[in-house]
């Protein structure tokens, strides 16, 4: 039986030995695609206002983040075909109220599953994407190029009025795929995704865990479960998840299995790093990112790498099923030889 008043809240944690876990969540989207087009003239801008709420107590919305969250989110959208064809320009802002809590994080001595405290956050976003690909579903030619930076608040509610500004940072991420169909049976993709987390007015402690990248997975470094790649090895940040900086590259040959029957064989391999920008002894001294993602004593002991095969179900001739197995090539104490994954759609 499902009791309500056991939700997960910071100041009423869960039973960890009772508790049905499960995700709800809702959405009002209020959508007009023809805004400002009778009154200003202005073609092809929509405008969109979503209040929402999401509890996640099965991790499967933010990579294994367990969350509560209610927000509003107010965005344009304007598409950009005058000066690019599929050229698309995004803006909006976003506040939410928000707490969260790792996945595999332990239950406190009582058997509950406490959620960090809540936090109240506003976001500015822009995005800006150009997509070329000749199906966005199954692409075998084209490319796709999107940037998105990010202002975001520190907790505007938790503590003085200051900390809003105090705690702010900037957050970039990049990312870029392209297609070469190098015969008519083979499809080489490749993507690459760059990502910097930028403290503003000398920030000194990590960003919260729904704001961090984090590097592992079917959509990142396939070998890995979800999310488990850690940014500092052997120091005591390994407890933290995600890190600040993110560098990842994909490769992936496609060609035709059975050819009759829509299934497809892959061939890949997938590089990332991942860094927190912290030194790995003081908790409050920040350092540069590239620094700490290629330390100078051992460029390469953060860079983790795998390499695999797959099947592609195409249903019906566009959606693929995809199955990777994926090995590591640098693999660590305790890790193991790698894993199976399994998704609805490619990752890049």
């Amino acid at each position: 039986m499902l009791q309500l008043a056991e939700f997960p809240f910071a100041d009423s944690p869960l039973d960890a030995n009772n508790a049905v876990d499960f995700l709800v969540g809702a959405e009002l989207v209020f959508s007009d695609p023809r805004f400002l087009r009778t009154t200003a003239g202005v073609d092809r801008l929509s405008l969109t206002i979503a209040p929402y709420y999401i509890l996640d107590l099965l991790g499967v919305t933010s990579n294994n983040l367990l969350r509560e969250e209610l927000g509003l989110r107010l965005e344009l959208r304007k598409e950009l075909d005058e000066l690019l064809e599929r050229l698309v320009l995004t803006g909006g802002l976003q506040g939410k109220w928000v707490a969260t809590r790792a996945l595999d994080a332990p239950a406190d001595s009582q058997g509950r599953r406490l959620f960090s405290p809540r936090r109240t956050v506003g976001k500015f976003y822009l995005e800006a994407s150009l997509d070329r690909r000749d199906s966005p579903l199954n692409p075998t030619s084209g490319f796709f190029v999107q940037f998105t930076p990010q202002l975001v608040s520190g907790d505007a509610l938790g503590g003085q009025a200051a900390d809003a500004l105090g705690d702010s940072f900037f957050k970039v991420t990049a990312a870029a795929s392209i297609y070469t169909s190098l015969s008519r049976a083979l499809v080489l993709g490749q993507s690459v995704r760059y990502g910097q987390i930028v403290p503003l007015f000398g920030r000194d402690i990590p960003v919260p865990d729904d704001e961090r990248y984090v590097l592992g997975g079917v959509a990142t470094v396939r070998g890995f479960a979800e999310s488990s790649i850690i940014a500092n090895y052997g120091s005591w940040r390994d407890q933290l998840r995600g890190g600040q900086f993110i560098l990842n590259y994909n490769a992936e040959l496609r060609y035709p299995l059975l050819r009759p029957l829509n299934v497809w064989a892959a061939t890949f391999a997938d590089v990332g790093v991942l860094a927190d920008c912290f030194s790995d002894e003081n908790t409050s001294e920040a350092v540069g990112c590239y620094a700490d993602a290629f330390p100078e004593e051992d460029r390469l002991s953060k860079v983790r790498a795998s390499a695999g095969l797959g099947l592609r179900d195409l249903i019906p001739d566009q959606i693929p099923l995809l199955l990777d197995y994926a090995l590591l090539l640098n693999r660590r104490p305790g890790e193991g030889f790698g894993n199976l994954h399994f998704n609805v759609g490619y990752s890049f």
